[in-house]
């Protein structure tokens, strides 16, 4: 996610909206930073596109509070699902949320109250168990964290980038004299000295 995307979610929540809904794409890492952003994720897979075993690699499995596998009118779509049942259940970390796995079919409207209501049920059970304010004082912390990083890496890139001792470590890099990671702790301490 971009850091434009947090705060446009701050500024809708100011202006009064009950629920924001942040669509982001694929099944890969980067994806994960959804759930710094959000209360509930929803996790949407399709039936014949391997996704189920996508969000098996890719650490969804820990992030989804629901499942919906939609346009389940495909073949594949039931062993999906089951196959997502099974892997919640086999998980060792139990919550006392027990993560939906729902068949729906968006442009048909299949489902997509029982979407709905499994979204308001964890949001109660959020409020309820008191992991909302858990949840929003970490999701805080960490955009705290990252403001101060950018502004770090922006003085360092300032610095140090333009400096030509750069060019001389990549050299020496390159000769063997040294390695990225005694360059980097070296560029940094002297970071630190000048700050």
């Amino acid at each position: 996610l971009t850091s434009a995307t947090s705060n446009v979610t701050i500024a809708l929540d100011a202006f009064g909206f009950d629920s924001l809904i942040i669509e982001t794409v694929g099944v890969g890492q980067m994806e994960l930073d959804i759930i710094d952003a959000c209360d509930t994720v929803v996790v949407t897979l399709v039936p014949e596109s391997g996704d189920a075993i996508q969000a098996l690699k890719a650490g969804l499995m820990e992030i989804a509070d629901i499942f919906a596998v939609n346009k389940a009118d495909r073949p594949g779509a039931e062993q999906m699902v089951y196959d997502l049942q099974s892997a919640l259940e086999m998980k060792t970390e139990r919550s006392d949320w027990a993560v939906p796995v729902l068949a729906t079919q968006a442009l048909a409207k299949v489902n997509l109250d029982l979407l709905m209501e499994q979204i308001l049920n964890h949001k109660s059970y959020m409020i309820d168990s008191g992991r909302l304010d858990i949840l929003r004082t970490g999701q805080i912390r960490k955009k705290i964290i990252r403001v101060v990083e950018r502004l770090i890496k922006r003085d360092v890139e300032d610095r140090v980038i333009s400096d030509t001792a750069l060019d001389g470590l990549v050299a020496q890099i390159i000769t063997g004299q040294t390695d990225p990671y005694s360059a980097g702790r070296d560029l940094y301490q002297q970071f630190k000295l000048d700050a």
